[in-house]
């Protein structure tokens, strides 16, 4: 279903339980950038934001560890804009 590496990290944020996208052992993904995302962060991300979604077409959360926010969009593989207003962060420094 999601294929590619930015789809295997949106996976992460997401879904509530990330170790549950790990098909392997997680010491086999050691060395996969995005498996980097899930490491040093606590099952418990704090707040959530769901930004967009129809159920079944595709959905966009934010969900914050501390003073970060880690953002994820999963739809079905089908070519779209989807717009994302990120005005919960406020006047914060966005980087991306």
């Amino acid at each position: 279903m999601y294929g590619d590496a930015g789809a295997a990290a949106a996976l992460y944020v997401v879904f509530d339980e990330p170790l549950a996208m790990v098909s392997d052992a997680p010491s086999a993904y050691a060395n996969q950038p995005s498996f980097s995302l899930h490491q040093g962060r606590t099952h418990d991300m704090g707040r959530i934001q769901v930004l967009n979604g129809e159920p079944g077409e595709f959905v966009t959360i934010a969900r914050r560890h501390d003073d970060e926010w880690y953002l994820g969009s999963l739809d079905q593989l089908v070519v779209r804009d989807l717009p994302i207003s990120l005005h919960f962060l406020g006047k914060k420094h966005v980087q991306g």
